[in-house]
């Protein structure tokens, strides 16, 4: 996979963030190597002809830290290189970067902040995450905070924004530049009321299958903002409408908002529930942004450039007991496309368990469903998967890692239909860990 073009970007981030620390001597640096192997029964994720593989993984990593001052970051560049010993696919690898840096140049008034991803998607969304169904993806993202107290009670903020998204095979590249201001006014100590304007225009750097130009498209939104706080419960709301103007002259105006409450049922667990929905691009669905109220989770959301409209419903159950952690989950989202038809409804569902065997022994078992249904079609797409595993930490640096693992895809498609049984061991030393081949890309 190729990820030359976007090098200087990575440089940046992990090797740029250190040079520029105003305190070095408080830098902390995570260097990581590794191995693995996992054993499947289902290499090719076929519902016959299947191969049994067994897939080597070489990983090496480190990452870049400081978290006092006025600039703040964490950098993690990891590469994980995979071999098929029976050549089911070609040798793969797996380059990945994550980075975050907030820089107070006027502390508690202008901040600069910087984002990267650089990862893998899946190409068609709806087929098995095998390596020719999948590509590098990056975003890139550079802005500032500008704040100012108006009045005792009142704070104004503009936030100017650039990004660019880059997708290895599909041709959907595109250059974004955005401007909001947002106005709260603290009616009391731990309730603010405020409106929110905002403007965002997307350039397609590329040309559809027809080598035609990609029409431009500009967002703009207005919104009321709520944001609450009570003794045991904390919550925020976004009410407010999105006009889309494309450069060839289809407009658009509807409603757009969204609403994030998490309570505490007791004082070992909590309550999570989002709800939004937007007009939106969909690489903005798929990567984690400010301002995105579903986290950035787009399993199963087709990359296009298409608008959408995107509505999304979570909830989570957080249990931790001395002992023993529990996380429920519950996922609904429906997708509607301006041009493809791709329309789909996604639900999901998930449950993990987490118990310490003993200091230096964890134990976990899990269960995810997913299930994907594309309305033009009417095609359906049921995933399970069922696992358990064991983390060793050997020693301060070194851990190991042992899952067992069943998967099962259940498709109106059938060449999609699949079942596969998997064990995968590693053992690392230092920062990170070993990805395992058959998690790259998502589900």
């Amino acid at each position: 996979m190729k990820f030359g073009r976007y090098k200087p970007t990575i440089l940046f981030v992990t090797l740029g963030l250190g040079f520029f620390s105003q305190a070095v001597l408080a830098v902390r640096f995570e260097p990581g190597i590794g191995v693995g192997a996992e054993f499947t029964d289902n290499a090719r994720l076929t519902p016959a002809n299947t191969v049994n593989d067994v897939i080597t993984v070489g990983y090496i990593g480190g990452r870049v830290s400081e978290d006092e001052g006025a600039l703040i970051y964490d950098a993690a560049a990891t590469s994980n290189n995979t071999s098929y010993m029976q050549d089911t696919f070609p040798d793969q690898r797996y380059f990945n970067v994550s980075a975050t840096a907030d820089w107070a140049m006027i502390r508690e008034h202008f901040n600069w902040f910087l984002k990267e991803s650089y990862s893998q998607r899946t190409i068609n969304a709806f087929n098995s995450n095998t390596p020719n169904n999948l590509q590098n993806s990056n975003v890139f993202i550079f802005g500032a905070n500008i704040r100012h107290r108006v009045f005792t009670r009142q704070n104004f903020s503009i936030t100017p924004m650039f990004s660019q998204y880059y997708y290895e095979a599909l041709p959907t590249d595109n250059k974004q530049a955005s401007l909001s201001a947002n106005w709260t006014y603290e009616m009391f100590r731990l309730t603010s009321v405020g409106f929110n304007i905002s403007a965002r225009t997307i350039n397609y750097t590329e040309r559809n299958e027809l080598g035609l130009s990609i029409d431009d498209t500009t967002f703009t939104n207005a919104a009321f903002v709520f944001n609450g706080q009570r003794l045991r419960s904390v919550f925020s709301a976004n009410l407010g409408a999105t006009n889309v103007k494309r450069k060839n002259g289809q407009e658009t105006t509807a409603f757009a908002g969204f609403f994030n409450w998490v309570g505490e049922l007791s004082s070992r667990s909590k309550l999570e529930t989002r709800i939004s929905t937007d007009l939106t691009d969909t690489g903005r669905v798929g990567f984690t942004l400010a301002g995105n109220p579903d986290g950035g989770n787009g399993d199963g959301v087709q990359i296009t450039t298409d608008v959408i409209r995107n509505s999304f419903f979570y909830m989570a159950y957080l249990r931790e007991d001395a002992t023993f952690k529990t996380d429920i989950s519950i996922r609904f989202r429906k997708v509607k496309y301006s041009d493809s038809p791709l329309d789909r409804i996604i639900r999901g569902a998930g449950v993990r368990f987490s118990y310490p065997v003993s200091p230096l022994l964890s134990s976990g078992a899990y269960v995810n469903y997913n299930r994907v249904r594309q309305l033009d079609t009417d095609r359906l797409d049921k995933r399970l998967t069922i696992g358990a595993d064991l983390n060793y930490i050997f020693s301060r640096k070194v851990h190991g890692i042992l899952d067992v693992k069943y998967r099962q895809k259940e498709s109106t498609f059938e060449p999609e239909n699949y079942d596969e049984y998997s064990v995968f061991v590693s053992l690392v030393y230092g920062f990170g860990g070993v990805n395992r081949p058959t998690r790259a890309g998502g589900f």
